[in-house]
């Protein structure tokens, strides 16, 4: 009988885990949707529930997860507000940035 509240106690854990996942990358998407976003990446980690996503933080705080590899740390990234659309500049050898490509956020609705 305790193994069986054991097993039910750790999938509820595992559960719960899961939809705090999607919720937390819900709510980053919104708010990358919603904000403006001019920053430089600073930090980037793999996102194991996002199969082979990587989450960007920028150094105006904002965090997104994008699949495409093309961006780094060290690279700019501009975004008007309410768009999916952004751009991506990345430094020339003498640490001027350059256009480099405009991207669209791959985890956005599609209309």
């Amino acid at each position: 009988m305790n193994f069986n509240k054991l097993g039910l106690g750790l999938f509820l854990l595992f559960i719960f885990l899961i939809a705090g996942t999607w919720l937390n990358r819900d709510i980053l998407d919104q708010t990358f949707y919603n904000s403006k976003v001019e920053g430089v990446i600073i930090d980037s980690k793999f996102d194991f529930f996002g199969r082979g996503t990587r989450k960007y933080q920028l150094s105006d705080g904002t965090s997104f997860i994008f699949a495409d590899k093309v961006l780094m740390i060290g690279d700019s990234v501009f975004k008007e507000k309410n768009t999916f659309y952004f751009k991506v500049y990345k430094a020339d050898s003498i640490g001027n940035y350059q256009f480099h490509e405009s991207k669209y956020y791959y985890n956005a609705p599609h209309d």
